[in-house]
């Protein structure tokens, strides 16, 4: 599996640091860094509003259980499906997660099957 990483940087030095890269990158420069999955916020508020302590516990049980469903991820997780497809939605949408569409026996409908993409979520919070 791999490891993300997410940090805290002001929006005008993150837009810097991107600004750099670019110029680097058009010079033919390479830096391992640059390969590194970065998930950037910009305040702190933003980052516990995505990841959340449910959200968080929702990581966990996927990468641990490998629920075949968002149904069976509710049943693990003792929440509301709805609430639960909502935070797989978001979690998808931001990397944490892929969801694999799988079919029903029997049947043409389609199950959503959580599936983890990291092993790790490392928080960089520079002090400088």
């Amino acid at each position: 599996m791999r490891t993300i990483k997410i940090r805290l940087k002001e929006r005008a030095a993150a837009r810097q640091e991107a600004l750099e890269i670019a110029r680097r990158l058009d010079a033919g420069e390479r830096d391992p860094r640059w390969a590194e999955e970065v998930l950037t916020f910009h305040t702190l508020d933003s980052l516990r509003s995505v990841l959340t302590d449910e959200r968080i516990e929702l990581l966990r049980l996927i990468h641990q259980r490998r629920p075949p469903s968002l149904t069976e991820l509710a049943a693990l997780s003792g929440r509301d499906l709805k609430r639960i497809s909502e935070d797989v939605r978001r979690l998808a949408l931001l990397g944490f997660i892929e969801v694999e569409k799988a079919p029903v026996a029997g049947g043409k409908t389609k199950q959503k099957a959580p599936r983890p993409r990291y092993d790790t979520v490392l928080v960089e919070i520079p002090l400088t």
